[in-house]
């Protein structure tokens, strides 16, 4: 489905759904807000099991739980972002997966990718990506677990990127692209978290202690480092 400008979407679960880009849904040249919504066990093929976007999308207290892409050269696990502007809030991250369907295929970005050049334009002014008080835990890719950030600008800040395999967060190998990561909870610390990218200060490297991430409670325990 596609949304209408201004749209505002709450307390709704889109799950089970299938498409070639955007599993269960795609937005073009719209500013929709998705606010307290799930999106789980979606698929699609290549771009965006959950989420394809190309405007400027908001998700505030979503929970994206099993989507995945699913053929060679698969992008975006939950979210395809191009040449969009994406904020996300207080959301969380669960088992998301571009893994293709042969186990060397190159596929990037576990939850989330994103692309933003445009020739002639500068590419990190293009595609925005704002992540805050996020949480991104058991995501995989071939590439960037949790993100992969291609010629576009990543902010994350006081976000938790726990147990992403093979790693959290790339960018592109070239000369722009530097994802900020700042006073966040990255696994393994900055150096191995983040490939080949910039990261602000405050970050640190400890169990988050999430109640019962078995059961789906990624709440922090009394006894969490990410407690103020």
């Amino acid at each position: 489905a596609s949304s209408s400008p201004d749209t505002i979407v709450q307390d709704c679960t889109f799950t089970n759904n299938h498409a070639a880009s955007g599993g269960a849904l795609a937005n073009g040249l719209t500013a929709p807000r998705f606010i307290r919504c799930k999106f789980i066990n979606n698929e699609a093929e290549a771009r965006g099991g959950a989420v394809s976007t190309g405007g400027t999308m908001s998700f505030s207290e979503c929970f994206f739980q099993n989507n995945r892409t699913t053929v060679a050269i698969s992008l975006g696990g939950a979210i395809y972002g191009e040449r969009s502007r994406t904020t996300l809030v207080n959301c969380v991250f669960s088992g998301n997966s571009a893994l293709g369907d042969t186990p060397d295929t190159p596929t990037n970005g576990g939850a989330i990718y994103t692309y933003g050049w445009i020739m002639d334009i500068e590419p990190w002014s293009d595609m925005q990506l704002t992540v805050i008080n996020c949480t991104f835990t058991n995501n995989s890719a071939f590439a960037g677990g949790a993100m992969f950030n291609d010629f576009g600008m990543i902010t994350v800040k006081n976000s938790i990127l726990w147990n992403n395999i093979p790693e959290s967060v790339v960018r592109l190998s070239s000369g722009f692209s530097y994802p900020t990561i700042a006073n966040s909870d990255i696994q393994g610390g900055d150096y191995l978290a983040v490939s080949r990218g910039y990261y602000g200060t405050g970050n640190f490297n400890a169990d988050p202690e999430f109640v019962d991430p078995i059961n789906n409670d990624f709440r922090l325990g009394p006894g969490s480092p990410c407690i103020d």
